[in-house]
């Protein structure tokens, strides 16, 4: 579509830069600091230097405040976290949590529910929703490529 080829083209003093349109629709998401061009300089800069990069608070305040809720919401549901850790092969696994990878290894679990991101949503749900709606986004790609450096995901 062209606003997407236009959103990729857009540059100051040669330099790509983020279109109006891709930093909406990222502030949806993600904190504004990372959406600023000082503060995508200075993520490039870093990430070129030390070949990787640390971005505390990436989402917004809005889904920040969802995911920890959820999250916590859940690991109390399971009596997980908060002092309560748990050895359990199990710990988690549930319809919608499945476990990935040996025991003795680094075992983690992998969401297999479905996508929401309305009130009430759980952990697993809105993870995935900011992955589809997100991070498998054009405008996402773009901001990744100016981070990195690296070029467009594929």
């Amino acid at each position: 579509d062209a606003s997407e080829a236009a959103s990729s083209e857009e540059k100051v003093n040669g330099t790509p830069i983020l279109s109006s349109e891709d930093k909406k629709f990222l502030s949806q998401f993600i904190d504004d600091t990372y959406l600023s061009d000082k503060s995508i300089k200075e993520i490039r800069d870093c990430f070129e230097a030390e070949s990787s990069v640390q971005l505390r608070h990436f989402l917004n305040e809005s889904w920040e405040k969802k995911l920890k809720k959820a999250t916590e919401d859940e690991d109390k549901d399971i009596a997980l976290g908060r002092g309560n850790p748990s050895l359990k092969y199990d710990a988690g696994v549930s319809k919608d949590w499945k476990a990935v990878g040996p025991a003795h290894k680094q075992r983690f679990l992998e969401y297999a529910g479905q996508q929401s991101s309305g009130e009430g949503a759980s952990a697993g749900s809105l993870m995935l929703h900011c992955k589809r709606s997100l991070l498998e986004s054009p405008a996402f790609g773009r901001w990744l490529e100016l981070v990195t450096s690296l070029g467009m995901p594929s």
